[in-house]
């Protein structure tokens, strides 16, 4: 098991969303099946004013889950994913496999 406070917010562990509120897991849900979103189309989405959606947004990145990118005119917001684990496969495995 991963001991997640050694871990940055780049590596967050995928089981974190669990301990999300459901709202806000369904909003993460939402934004990893989008690829990229725009804060109009979060409000569109979710049904409710700006401000209540940047506060949730705001706390989502503060806890690592969604990342912001672009100029400030024009942000773009994306879920943080973990990052796949690595093959504990040997690099030439078909050449031992073929001995």
């Amino acid at each position: 098991m991963t001991d997640s406070s050694s871990l940055n917010s780049g590596d967050r562990p995928s089981l974190d969303i669990l301990n999300l509120a459901d709202c806000d897991r369904a909003l993460f849900r939402w934004m990893a099946r989008q690829k990229q979103v725009k804060l109009a189309e979060i409000v569109a989405h979710l049904n409710q004013e700006e401000a209540e959606v940047k506060r949730r947004l705001d706390s989502l990145i503060q806890q690592g889950f969604i990342q912001v990118e672009g100029e400030p005119e024009d942000l773009c917001y994306r879920t943080q994913q973990a990052p796949k684990a690595k093959s504990r496969l040997s690099s030439n495995i078909w050449q031992q496999l073929d001995e």
